[in-house]
């Protein structure tokens, strides 16, 4: 059986992959020359960069939480979730990614973020905004979608960096 940290790396390696692959995707066409339609394929196609992108980092920023605490293998019946990212609908029909965020050291340092995000977050995003619930809740890859749907309602709205377009937690 392959460790979580092995299984984090397969992880990483595929959303890197699907990044490289949506990008490739998105910079072949000629935003000058495409139709509306062409340009709404590479939007999605930018999105879906946008998500693998937030996945990478996540699993990276995990396996280095992870290794800077000595942590080891959760210990139950079934193993360790090996899922870090989320897609569900709420009650509104809203699509929602979930994912979690683990800082890194230099900016719990540094003290720039509010004391309930130092330890990391679950972000929700939707294509219109981005919330975020502290701590990060136990299990919550392995929560119901009705569940995660009632800790996205719950969560706090992030606000958007105006010199930086939207928020991407």
């Amino acid at each position: 059986m392959p460790s979580r940290k092995s299984s984090e790396r397969v992880l990483v390696e595929r959303a890197q992959k699907r990044l490289a692959d949506a990008l490739d995707e998105a910079c072949n066409g000629n935003a000058s020359e495409a139709d509306t339609g062409e340009l709404i394929k590479i939007e999605e196609v930018l999105a879906i960069a946008n998500d693998a992108a937030k996945e990478a980092i996540s699993l990276r920023r995990r396996i280095r939480h992870d290794g800077d605490r000595g942590a080891t293998e959760e210990s139950s019946t079934q193993g360790p979730s090996t899922a870090i990212h989320r897609v569900f609908d709420d009650q509104h029909g809203v699509r929602w990614n979930a994912f979690a965020v683990y800082p890194t050291q230099t900016a719990k340092a540094k003290s720039t973020l509010p004391e309930q995000y130092r330890s990391g977050w679950l972000s929700f995003n939707s294509s219109t905004e981005t919330r975020r619930i502290a701590p990060i809740p136990e299990r919550w890859t392995d929560l119901p979608d009705d569940t995660l749907s009632q800790l996205c309602e719950a969560a706090e709205v992030a606000r958007r960096s105006s010199r930086e377009g939207p928020s991407t937690t």
